[in-house]
C-alpha cells in the first residue's frame, strides 16, 4: 500500500446521494455516471447553497462531506514535499478529497463523472451549454 492509499483509507468521508430529477429529464443526469460535490463538514452555508442550486437545476449528485484533515497528516505530507513547496492544510485537504472521488469513481467503474467544489457557480444556460460541448 502506498502513502496516498494509506491516507485515503483513513480519510473521513460521508456520502449522501441526492436525487432532484427522478425522470432524468436534464441532459447532464443522463450523460454522467456520478456527480460528486465536495463539502467541508462544518460548512453548512455552502452545503445549503448546493442543495438549493442543484434542486433548481434538477441535477442528481452525491455530496462528499469531509472533515478537516488531522494536523499530523498535514505535517507528514508537507514534510515529504520539497521544503520550498510545502502544501497548506487546505491544499492537502483538496488534494485528498479529489483523489478520494477519483478512487471511488474507478472502484465503481464510472467512465464519466464530474467533481465539483461546493462553491461552484453555474451559468444560467448550464444544461444547454453542457449538452453542446463537442467531445
Amino acid at each position: 500500500m502506498d502513502l496516498v492509499d494509506f491516507f485515503l483509507k483513513k480519510y473521513n468521508v460521508i456520502q449522501k446521494n441526492i436525487i432532484n430529477d427522478k425522470k432524468k429529464e436534464k441532459f447532464i443526469n443522463n450523460y454522467v455516471n456520478k456527480i460528486y460535490i465536495i463539502n467541508l463538514a462544518d460548512d453548512f452555508v455552502k452545503r445549503r447553497y448546493i442543495k438549493i442550486i442543484m434542486e433548481k437545476l434538477k441535477i442528481n449528485y452525491t455530496i462528499i462531506i469531509v472533515q478537516k484533515i488531522h494536523i499530523n497528516v498535514f505535517r507528514y505530507l508537507s514534510e515529504k514535499q520539497n521544503k520550498d513547496e510545502l502544501l497548506s492544510q487546505s491544499e492537502i485537504g483538496t488534494y485528498l478529497s479529489h483523489l478520494w472521488c477519483l478512487k471511488n469513481a474507478i472502484e465503481n467503474n464510472y467512465d464519466k463523472f464530474i467533481v465539483f467544489e461546493d462553491d461552484i457557480i453555474f451559468n444560467k444556460n448550464f444544461h444547454y451549454n453542457f449538452k453542446n460541448i463537442e467531445t
